[in-house]
């Protein structure tokens, strides 16, 4: 959705966040912006466009990795910018399935709905942490860059802790050990895990972005009082023991400090450029897997509603 101002287009909102353009992509994209319902190679808009000829590659790259535009073309594209392009279209689609999914969770102000949907969702993050040696020391074993390699054994590590740190949370929430050894994964979270699993083992490229739509989207240090104003509201709705919350909201702090949310980026800084059969094979990997992500999403107040 194109957001205007007295100038013309000033960004565009697409469903997970909004984009402000500086006002030199706006006045580019405003003179440019007739011809992109058409087909044109790069050589024919410098063309149409002579004076725009030297900033036009650097601004359509910035709409194309915002997801902001498509570029159909048989030669082969940069891998890191097919991949900021696809986590940006691939949220996109996440966040419009759940806007259709999840209305009735969404608007539900019953506090046993609302109580049983962040349960599940706690339960469900748990699930994912607990398995994520088992796909991520396969993706180890695939790869023979050593900066990747030494990344991704630093990211497990790190990750240790991690199901013994919810686990204590779990246990605010009424759980026994016994009990929380004995609950199951919903399906579609078992179908995200077992694709991960396989993709580690057989397409790092599908893996890696896979793991970017887990990982929660980085943002800077200065900004974590967004994250912590979201926490603060879920605290205020008094629906769980604070302590339960804690350690998850303790997980997710250093998650962004981290940076985890770049791992991802790395399968791609050292790949070649990608040809369009694979990148629709990545592309249908990760909407399947986004897909999964949705169907967990309306399932887990159902699934876990039994403390």
């Amino acid at each position: 959705k194109l957001k205007f101002s007295q100038d013309g287009i000033s960004g565009f909102d697409s469903h997970w966040r909004t984009i402000e353009f500086q006002p030199e992509v706006s006045q580019l994209l405003n003179n440019i912006f007739p011809s992109l319902d058409e087909t044109y190679s790069l050589q024919e808009l410098q063309r149409k466009y002579p004076s725009l000829k030297e900033g036009l590659l650097t601004i359509l790259q910035f709409l194309y990795e915002f997801g902001f535009l498509f570029i159909r073309t048989s030669i082969p594209i940069s891998a890191i910018s097919f991949y900021k392009h696809l986590t940006s279209i691939a949220r996109s689609y996440k966040a419009q399935m759940k806007e259709k999914s999840l209305t009735k969770i969404q608007t539900s102000n019953d506090p046993e709905t609302l109580r049983n949907n962040l349960v599940g969702k706690l339960l469900s993050l748990y699930f994912l942490l607990s398995e994520f040696p088992s796909h991520l020391s396969a993706a180890i074993s695939q790869t023979n860059i050593q900066e990747l390699n030494y990344k991704l054994s630093h990211h497990l590590s790190a990750e240790y802790w991690s199901p013994h740190m919810l686990k204590s949370g779990l246990l605010h929430l009424g759980y026994t050990l016994e009990a929380i050894n004995e609950l199951k994964p919903t399906p579609p979270i078992l179908g995200m895990l077992n694709l991960l699993r396989v993709l580690a083992r057989t397409d790092l490229l599908s893996y890696g972005a896979c793991l970017s739509l887990m990982e929660f989207p980085s943002v800077s240090r200065d900004k974590l009082e967004i994250v912590e104003l979201e926490w603060s509201k879920i605290e205020a709705l008094d629906l769980v023991p604070v302590k339960a919350l804690e350690p998850f909201k303790q997980h997710q702090f250093k998650n962004f400090i981290d940076f985890h949310g770049l791992i991802s980026e790395d399968f791609f800084k050292h790949a070649s450029p990608l040809g369009p059969a694979l990148q629709q094979q990545i592309k249908e990997n990760a909407y399947i897997f986004v897909e999964c992500q949705v169907d967990a999403l309306t399932r887990i107040d159902t699934h876990y509603n039994n403390i």
